[in-house]
């Protein structure tokens, strides 16, 4: 996509846009070599966009994606290789993810919700924080 369609000025007014991805794994790039996507990734914000995705398969998430998310809501797997690509991605004590995460999707429908906006991960219940 050019850079007029992904965020240049028009009319003088910065647009604001959301892009959803919904579950659309297949139609996603798989490696993290150069193309529209990844621009799109890890320039979004200097595109004044946002993008919200959402997958059933964490680990088949292409690694730029993974490592340029603002933010995860993770439910209870019960795929341990999800689980520990979650825990690989992430610089946090993994006695410390374990115990957030057994905490957050003990209940059902429950999830483990992380933030990285503050400079360190913020853990959610649903979207209630977890003090440790």
């Amino acid at each position: 996509m050019p850079d007029s369609v992904l965020g240049e000025k028009v009319n003088k007014r910065k647009p604001h846009n959301l892009i959803i991805f919904d579950d659309c794994l297949n139609e996603l790039a798989k490696s993290t070599a150069k193309s529209i996507q990844s621009r799109l990734w890890t320039r979004n914000r200097h595109y004044f966009t946002n993008i919200a995705l959402t997958s059933q398969r964490y680990l088949k998430l292409n690694p730029t994606i993974r490592n340029n998310l603002d933010s995860i809501s993770f439910w209870k797997t019960a795929n341990q290789k999800e689980y520990d690509t979650l825990e690989e991605d992430l610089n946090v004590d993994p006695k410390v993810l374990k115990r957030v995460y057994d905490f957050a999707t003990k209940e059902p429908f429950s999830f483990l919700h992380i933030t990285f906006n503050a400079g360190v991960p913020l853990f959610f219940r649903k979207f209630d924080r977890i003090v440790l």
